[in-house]
């Protein structure tokens, strides 16, 4: 199952079970999460490595650069997880907005600081 063409059938075919058994879009909603669960999962598990990869040069980092870093990560992961009630609202689409921002613009700084070292 390498072939492009065999791993679209192959989704088409799902989605098609999914649409046509009673109770599919119950089964889908479970599928839908346990995917955003393991991609959580997969994104922890990679900052967790990368920090053990890179614990020399993020001790050599300043206490307020080390604390952009974190608080970047944590911000992060505060916008993955608060998307969906975020966006019901007017108000929280803009906040959710300006987290991504500070987001990319702690990234940044976290990658310039790096470089630098």
């Amino acid at each position: 199952m390498n072939s492009p063409v065999a791993r679209v059938a192959a989704v088409l075919i799902v989605a098609a079970v999914v649409w046509k058994l009673p109770g599919g879009g119950a089964g889908a909603a479970v599928v839908l999460e346990l995917l955003g669960a393991a991609m959580t999962a997969a994104i922890i598990w990679s900052i967790y490595s990368f920090g053990r990869r890179h614990r020399f040069d993020l001790e050599r980092l300043d206490d307020r650069e080390r604390a952009i870093i974190y608080g970047t990560l944590g911000l992060a992961m505060l916008v993955l997880a608060g998307r969906v009630s975020l966006w019901s609202t007017v108000g929280g689409s803009v906040v959710w907005l300006l987290m991504v921002g500070a987001t990319v613009g702690g990234g940044f700084f976290s990658w310039r600081s790096w470089q630098q070292l």
